[in-house]
């Protein structure tokens, strides 16, 4: 993903109390959570894009996350926030409609 800038320098947050929340660092660790997601509910994951609105330093997408896990189901709207620098990505924050329910999602 050329998106994601390759030094250590980024990070991605995931919010919430969760086998996926955490700060990640760098990019193998951010791309290894994208893989985790996708691991822990079969590659259900689905991403309905809304809207995306940008400016030289930050990008926001609106987004509706879909994904089936172990019997449960996740279908909620989020923002995926990104900050941006000398046009990379060096830092990504996602923020839920339902922290709560995305915490049940993912828990173990």
């Amino acid at each position: 993903m050329p998106w994601v800038n390759s030094s250590q320098r980024t990070s991605s947050g995931t919010p919430g109390r969760n086998s996926l929340s955490g700060t990640y660092k760098g990019r193998q660790a951010t791309l290894e959570s994208f893989a985790r997601e996708a691991e822990l509910c079969g590659d259900t994951y689905n991403v309905q894009v809304y809207d995306v609105l940008a400016n030289d330093q930050h990008t926001v997408a609106l987004l509706r996350a879909t994904a089936q896990r172990e019997g449960r189901e996740l279908d909620q709207d989020y923002v995926l926030v990104f900050h941006i620098r000398d046009a990379r990505v060096v830092e990504a924050w996602e923020l839920w409609t339902d922290q709560t329910a995305v915490d049940q999602f993912w828990s173990q």
